[in-house]
């Protein structure tokens, strides 16, 4: 009832408007006022407005749609009103009210529902699903007032396309400051993005592929190994029958399937193994494709055996069948098989499918021709497949060519950013949130389009964030299929982009600008049947955004940004309470008392986010080098157990509460060597993640030098900024003038700052017969150094870093309090220090205000200097004096995607010590002294030695030296 008084009402009022015979009256200032007003809300172009009285005491003020790019909020509105009825009474006395509209809506209908006072159902766009794709039955978080079963349809921007006109592959946007968008956007979603809404309870399906694996491993169920009675049909599956796939060529239409009938007996259902071996040790993507057909059941188990345990998900095949599936990500080594197992164990009476696993990303495999070529012409794109469009990835994941290419084949570049919308109604089509259309029954909450081409400008500002929406659909219908009006998709604009620019501008940079909310006829928003939304989060063509948008601390606060915008929206439109992930948790302390191990962590407290509170944590256990398994929920920040001696535990934790859990710590390990010689405290104080150097904005060149530290990997470096001069304006994609970078690495997944080195230091300590435990800088205050034979700080890229031109405090210092007082302690009680990295002892000497101090702790407790003739060194050689014959090993100092690269490295000295290693090339690679205590001081990163047994017979010649009586 309510919702048909509504709309009466908006229906009378538009006949009073229309029905106002009287010309359009003038009222001058009010246009400016109401543009000055809106400037302060966001950036928006002029607002221009005209005057009707609909009686002598209610009057209609019609602005053009600049006026709706702004958030409504009540207060909004309401100076809005208040600030145009005292203009109109300036000219026309008798008035008593001003309703004012834009874009076709009243003022009022435009504050999301979140912020309204009297939240609207016309707003509402409510999906309900019993039952989600996919179910972790084996995770212990909780996810109740998350997103749980949530599905949200998601992708970065763009990727290699064909380009028909010139028969070559392209990247679709300019290679500019050290990135492409096609590869930036990929760069938030892929490593933060998705996780975190993963992390809440979201089935995430990505209209690219997910996984950064060159290697793909597939699995046929005629390759699969059956137990019980399974059926064959012998069509409407996948098959690889093919290396390449050309013009319109399904691999889903190439093959067939198993089908079995369910058993409640376990003991005789029937259930398909499907394994392989993979050719290197490393996390892959492991996807399933079935069939869904008239029985299929809601909840299938489905296994996966990797080398960290078994996984169990419970696959609903009513919906999702013809495609590839994801499930997770898991890590498979070299000595065992990686194996998925789905059974027909299932106490409901119905039919159960398997078609084919995929495990890893894989090579691009479409092939395409210019025209007037034939097929044999065909040629791949040559990247790994995540790097590509979203149109090549529908068309191997069994996506009908008409979703994917709506020219026919004509025009890759259109079909791309066209087939993503196609798709997520494809994805939806049969379910609650598309009912009337074909497809997959996936119940689509949402869908988001991440891009970061909001814009440029001849001005050195920041451009900042863009939101756009579409209010009606290719029929110009302005509600959905499952009711709701359109307006829904700005409410989630709305939400998105506030959520952004406010974090931004709390945690980064006050300028932060808030560009429009735009209502405006673009495919991947107007298409869809659900909410969606396009996210220009900056612009990746204007180096004052990118000054933050390479960072990747931005990129964790502009992705959790995103995720907390979804959440508020869904749980605004199902009347649901929620709560915030917590932040990861620090201080994170690994200690070995006798033979049992105890593990100490701190929360981490979100200023911006009161729901975001610990209220319990998962600990996560690796064994010798094997996989995480599914976790151990603790509800107090300590976890002990016994140790086995001579295995190697590594240790990962997160925070968890009502909606969801936290990304994942840095890594601690520890180790218990039988008949040990000691035990050593490896400190993991290389925390240090950033963007490249940054030019000053105010120069008359920009952009970016160097490359950065990135958090665990990068997807996004393609190469080197060449072009600095800002004069030089974009010609093309391939002149794009300042700002111009090269393409050496467009193809590589970059290492970065993985947080695991305790372990590559403390395996070699072990191989020396030492036990060893690990902590992070900042747990160093609650530990004990009396305990330890030695400490090993392990430094890595660690160096004071200032980001971005607005953000005035630095990060990332190697010699915090923390660290000092420890270090001193080991000293004063007579121990064994081994410090190791890149820049430490610059960084500890150049520091201000305290560079006398700290030249006398480098004097006096390190008892080491920068060699003042050759104070750094580049090259990958070390010759290492063990005592005998020097031994030559070689360490990372180039990108590559195995290790952070050291690609400057420090000459050392110490008066009164040793040489312990030599560069290759001049200078001391090591230095050690001995007097009350000991110390042994490497100026380059020690984890970026190659070989694992030159890494241990360093750490022997190291542990050779604190043993010695000198």
């Amino acid at each position: 009832m309510k919702r048909l008084q509504i709309i009466a009402t908006a229906l009378f009022l538009s006949l009073s408007v229309g029905a106002a015979k009287q010309p359009t009256l003038p009222c001058e200032g009010l246009a400016d006022s109401i543009t000055r007003y809106a400037l302060t809300q966001a950036r928006i172009a002029a607002v221009t407005c005209t005057l009707d009285s609909l009686d002598e005491q209610t009057f209609s003020v019609k602005c053009n749609n600049k006026l709706a790019c702004i958030p409504m909020r009540p207060e909004t509105v309401d100076t809005l009103r208040q600030m145009s009825l005292r203009i109109v009474r300036r000219q026309h006395p008798t008035a008593q009210q001003v309703r004012i509209y834009t874009d076709g809506f009243e003022i009022g209908q435009l504050i999301p529902n979140y912020y309204a006072l009297t939240p609207s159902p016309e707003h509402e766009h409510i999906v309900n699903s019993t039952q989600p794709l996919l179910r972790n039955t084996s995770s212990v978080s909780t996810t109740d007032k998350g997103l749980n079963g949530r599905h949200i349809a998601l992708w970065g921007s763009h990727g290699q396309y064909y380009h028909q006109a010139s028969n070559r592959w392209l990247w679709q946007r300019a290679p500019i400051f050290t990135t492409v968008e096609d590869l930036f956007t990929t760069g938030y979603t892929m490593p933060y993005l998705v996780p975190m809404l993963e992390n809440a309870g979201a089935i995430v399906i990505q209209a690219r592929e997910r996984d950064t694996q060159n290697s793909e491993y597939i699995i046929d169920d005629t390759q699969a190994q059956t137990r019980g009675r399974w059926s064959k049909e012998s069509s409407g599956g996948f098959a690889k029958t093919k290396s390449q796939y050309v013009d319109m060529e399904n691999p889903f239409r190439m093959g067939g399937y198993r089908y079995a009938a369910t058993s409640a007996d376990s003991a005789k259902a029937p259930s398909i193994t499907f394994a392989t071996r993979v050719g290197q040790e490393g996390d892959y993507a492991v996807y399933v494709a079935y069939t869904t057909v008239e029985k299929s059941v809601s909840d299938v188990p489905v296994t996966v055996r990797h080398s960290g345990g078994t996984t169990t998900f419970m696959l609903n095949q009513q919906m999702g069948g013809g495609t590839w599936i994801y499930v997770g990500t898991f890590h498979f080594d070299t000595d065992h098989q990686a194996e998925v197992v789905v059974s027909a164990h299932n106490s409901k009476s119905g039919i159960v499918t398997a078609d084919a696993v995929k495990i890893g990303g894989g090579m691009g495999s479409v092939a395409r021709y210019g025209k007037g070529q034939k097929a044999a012409a065909a040629r791949t794109s040559g990247f790994p497949r995540f790097m590509e469009g979203a149109r090549y990835w529908m068309q191997y994941a069994g996506v009908p060519d008409s979703v994917y290419s709506p020219t026919e084949g004509k025009n890759d570049y259109t079909d791309d950013y066209s087939s993503r919308p196609r798709w997520v109604n494809y994805l939806s089509g049969g379910s609650a949130a598309n009912p009337e259309e074909a497809g997959l029954g996936i119940p689509i909450d949402l869908s988001i389009a991440f891009h970061s081409d909001a814009g440029i400008t001849p001005s050195k500002r920041i451009i900042g964030t863009l939101a756009i929406f579409t209010t009606y659909d290719n029929d110009k219908q302005t509600t959905y299929p499952a009711m709701g009006s359109r307006v829904a998709a700005r409410d989630l604009a709305d939400l998105v982009q506030t959520q952004l620019v406010n974090d931004v501008r709390t945690q980064w940079a006050p300028e932060w600008t808030r560009r429009q909310l735009l209502n405006a006829s673009y495919a991947e928003t107007r298409i869809p049947k659900v909410p969606a939304i396009i996210l220009e989060s900056m612009s990746h063509q204007n180096p004052a955004d990118m000054h933050y948008g390479l960072d990747p601390r931005f990129k964790f606060d502009v992705s959790r940004a995103v995720y907390k915008g979804i959440l508020r929206f869904i749980a605004t439109e199902h009347h649901l309470p929620y709560v915030i992930q917590p932040l990861p948790v620090r201080q994170l302390a690994a200690r070995i008392q006798d033979d049992q191990l105890s593990l100490t962590w701190q929360p981490t407290p979100d200023p911006l986010e009161p729901t975001a509170t610990s209220d319990y944590y998962i600990v996560y256990t690796s064994v010798d080098g094997r996989g995480f398994d599914n976790g151990q929920r603790v509800e107090r920040n300590a976890f002990s157990m016994t140790m086995q001696p001579n295995v190697h535990y590594r240790f990962r934790v997160v925070a968890g509460n009502d909606g969801g859990v936290s990304m994942p710590s840095p890594t601690v390990a520890a180790c218990r060597v039988s008949d040990s010689r000691g035990m050593i405290l490896v400190v993991d104080a290389f925390e240090r993640v950033c963007g490249p150097e940054s030019l000053p904005i105010d120069s008359a060149t920009g952009g970016f030098k160097g490359f950065g530290v990135p958090d665990r990997y990068d997807v996004c470096y393609i190469g080197e900024q060449f072009n600095f001069n800002y004069a030089d304006k974009w010609k093309s994609d391939d002149e794009p003038g300042c700002g111009a970078s090269r393409h050496d690495y467009e193809k590589m997944v970059i290492g970065g700052n993985t947080r695991d080195y305790a372990v590559i230091h403390g395996r070699a300590w072990a191989q020396a017969e030492y036990s060893y435990c690990s902590c992070t800088a900042d747990a160093l205050p609650h530990l004990d150094a009396s305990d330890y034979a030695a400490v090993d700080f392990v430094f890595g890229l660690q160096r004071t870093t200032t980001v971005g031109q607005y953000k005035t405090t630095t990060d990332f210092s190697c010699f915090t309090p923390a660290v000092r007082d420890f270090m001193s302690d080991v000293a004063l009680l007579g121990g064994n220090v081994l410090v190791s990295g890149a820049y430490f002892m610059e960084d500890l000497l150049d520091s201000v205000p305290d560079s006398l101090s700290n030249r006398r702790f480098a004097e006096r407790v390190l008892h080491c200097q920068l060699d003042s003739q050759t104070a750094y060194q580049t090259g990958d050689q070390i010759r290492l004096q063990t005592g005998k014959n020097d031994h030559q090993m070689t360490f990372y100092n180039t990108l590559n995607p195995h290790c952070y690269a050291a690609v400057r490295t420090q000459c050392l000295n110490s008066p009164e010590g040793k040489p312990v290693a030599q560069y290759a090339g001049h200078g001391k690679a090591a230095v050690a002294w001995a007097g009350r205590w000991k110390t042994c001081v490497v100026g380059f990163p020690i984890e970026c030695v190659k070989s694992e047994d030159d890494r241990a017979l360093l750490i022997a010649t190291v542990a050779k030296f604190f043993e010695s009586k000198e």
